[in-house]
C-alpha cells in the first residue's frame, strides 16, 4: 500500500514471512531415537530460528554491495530500503495441539489454531452413528407399547451397529494408508505402505475363505440362503473386506429379509458370528502396530487420521474379545439347560434374550405356564446343593418365580414337570388300587352269600 503523509514518496509496503518445516519443530527424545533404528526423521533441517533469518536479510539489505541486489528473480526485494523497512515483527505460533486441530497450521495465537476437516468429519461421523444407534435403541424399547410401531421392537441396533464400526474401522485403514502415500514424510513410508497394502490384500482372500467356509457349513442349506443369495452381493462383498460386516443379517431391521436369517438356536448362531468376528483380528492387529509405530517415529508427520485409526482398531479388538466371551457363556448356558431338561435341542426362541422384548415380564410371563401347584405364583424350587455330583440339595427353598434366572426358570419348569409326572403316577397307583378293592369286596359279598345258603339248608336239613 502506497504511503500518505507530507514528504512521504510513494512505494510499496509488503510483508515478509519466514516459516520452517513442521518436522523440523519436532522434539525428538532419546528414546525416539534408539526406536527409529538409525532413522533420521529430521533429517537436512538445520537450528536457525525464522528470526535469524530476519537479522541476516537486514544485514544484507544494509550492504550496498550485497548479491541480492544483483539478482534479477528479486525484483521487488532489490529496491526495499533498508532504513524504512524491519520497523516491526511478529512472532508466529505453530500448532501443534491434538486431537481436532490442523497440525502445522501458522496462526497468531494458539486460540486461533483451526480444526483439521478431515479429523472433524471422521469423528462426527462415528459420533453421529453411535448416537443415532443409541437413540433406535431406546425407541425399540418402547415401541411395543404402540401398535403402529411394533415391528420395532424385534430390531437389534447393536448387531446393526457392530457392522457399520466393522465397515469405518476397514475405510480407516485404506484412507490412512492413502495419506500416508501422499505425505511423502519420508522414503521409508513407501516400503511401509507397499507392505502395508499386501497384507490388506492377504487379509481380504483370510476373509473370503472364512466367508465362504461359515456359509457352506452352517447356511448354504437354509431356506433363508435360498431366498436371498441373489440378493447378498453387496453384504458378502463388504463382509469379505471385513467378516464382522455379515452380522448385519441378524439385524431384523423392517421387512428386509436378508436382516433376518436363521439357521439354529441363538446360541448357536452368536457362536458362528463370534468365530467370524475373530478373523477380524488378522487384519486389525498388524495394521494397528504399523500406525503405531509410525506415529510413534513421526509424530504429528504421520496421517491425520492416526487417532481415529487407534480408536475403531481399539474398538474392533474390544469388541471381538467381548463377543467370543459372551457367545461361549450363552452357549455354556444353552447347553446346560438342555441337559437339565433332559432333551436333545430346544427350539430357536426358547434362550434368546432379544426374543423377550415386548413380552410380558415377571408373575405375568408364568401365567402360560403348565404348573402343578394349581397356579401359585410363589413355589418351592430345589436349588444345586454344593455337594459333588450336581446332586440336588435336599432342602428347598421357597423363591419367586418373576425373580429367576434363565437357568433357575429351567430347573423350576422342569421340576413342575416331574411333580406332574409323579402325581399322574399316583393316580394311576390308586386307580388300580381302587380296582383291586372292588374286585375283593365282590368276592367276599358271594363267599358271604355262599355261607347263607348253606346254613338255610342246613337248617332245613335238621328240620
Amino acid at each position: 500500500a502506497p504511503p500518505s503523509g507530507p514528504g512521504t514518496q510513494e512505494g510499496v509496503v509488503f510483508e515478509i514471512r519466514f516459516e520452517i518445516e513442521a518436522r523440523c519443530l519436532e522434539q525428538v527424545g532419546d528414546e525416539i531415537k534408539m526406536l527409529s533404528m538409525g532413522i533420521q526423521t529430521q533429517e537436512g533441517c538445520n537450528e536457525i530460528a525464522p528470526e535469524e533469518y530476519m537479522l541476516e536479510l537486514k544485514a544484507q539489505l544494509t550492504d550496498p554491495s550485497s548479491a541480492l541486489f544483483y539478482r534479477e528473480d528479486l525484483d521487488m526485494l532489490r529496491k526495499t530500503s533498508a532504513e524504512r523497512s524491519f520497523s516491526f515483527f511478529r512472532v508466529m505460533h505453530f500448532c501443534s495441539k491434538e486431537p481436532l486441530w490442523e497440525y502445522g497450521a501458522i496462526a497468531a495465537t494458539e486460540e486461533e489454531c483451526p480444526f483439521d476437516t478431515v479429523k472433524v468429519t471422521a469423528l462426527a461421523l462415528i459420533a453421529s452413528t453411535v448416537g443415532v444407534m443409541l437413540l433406535f435403541t431406546l425407541f425399540s424399547q418402547v415401541a411395543h407399547e404402540f401398535g403402529s410401531c411394533s415391528f420395532l421392537a424385534k430390531t437389534r441396533a447393536l448387531d446393526l451397529l457392530t457392522p457399520l464400526l466393522a465397515l469405518y474401522t476397514t475405510g480407516a485403514d485404506y484412507a490412512w494408508l492413502a495419506m500416508l502415500k501422499l505425505n511423502g514424510a519420508h522414503p521409508i513410508h513407501d516400503t511401509v505402505f507397499m507392505a502395508l497394502v499386501c497384507h490388506l490384500l492377504i487379509a481380504f482372500c483370510i476373509n473370503a475363505v472364512s466367508l465362504r467356509i461359515t456359509i457352506t457349513t452352517h447356511i448354504l442349506d437354509t431356506p433363508w440362503w435360498r431366498r436371498n443369495r441373489r440378493r447378498l452381493r453387496l453384504i458378502l462383498f463388504l463382509s469379505c473386506l471385513t467378516p464382522r460386516f455379515f452380522r448385519i443379517t441378524r439385524a431384523n431391521i423392517f421387512g428386509v429379509d436378508q436382516t433376518h436369517i436363521h439357521f439354529g438356536t441363538p446360541s448357536k448362531m452368536a457362536v458362528v458370528f463370534s468365530n467370524l468376528g475373530l478373523v477380524v483380528l488378522a487384519q486389525d492387529i498388524p495394521q494397528l502396530l504399523a500406525k503405531f509405530y509410525i506415529w510413534l517415529i513421526w509424530r504429528n508427520q504421520s496421517p491425520k487420521l492416526t487417532f481415529v485409526c487407534f480408536f475403531l482398531a481399539g474398538q474392533s479388538i474390544a469388541t471381538a474379545a467381548l463377543h467370543h466371551v459372551f457367545s461361549r457363556s450363552q452357549r455354556a448356558a444353552y447347553e446346560r439347560v438342555v441337559k437339565l431338561l433332559g432333551v436333545r435341542r430346544l427350539t430357536a426362541g426358547f434362550f434368546d434374550v432379544s426374543a423377550g422384548v415386548g413380552q410380558p415380564t415377571g408373575a405375568a410371563a408364568l401365567e402360560g405356564m403348565r404348573r402343578a401347584d394349581n397356579g401359585a405364583v410363589g413355589t418351592h424350587l430345589a436349588l444345586p446343593g454344593g455337594g459333588g455330583g450336581g446332586d440336588m440339595a435336599a432342602s428347598e427353598e421357597y423363591l419367586d418365580p418373576s425373580k429367576l434366572d434363565p437357568i433357575q426358570a429351567a430347573m423350576y419348569v422342569s421340576q413342575m414337570y416331574e411333580r406332574e409326572a409323579r402325581a399322574a403316577a399316583l393316580e394311576d397307583e390308586d386307580d388300580d388300587g381302587e380296582d383291586g378293592s372292588e374286585e375283593d369286596e365282590d368276592e367276599e359279598d358271594e363267599g358271604d352269600d355262599g355261607g347263607g345258603g348253606g346254613g338255610s339248608r342246613e337248617g332245613e336239613g335238621e328240620g
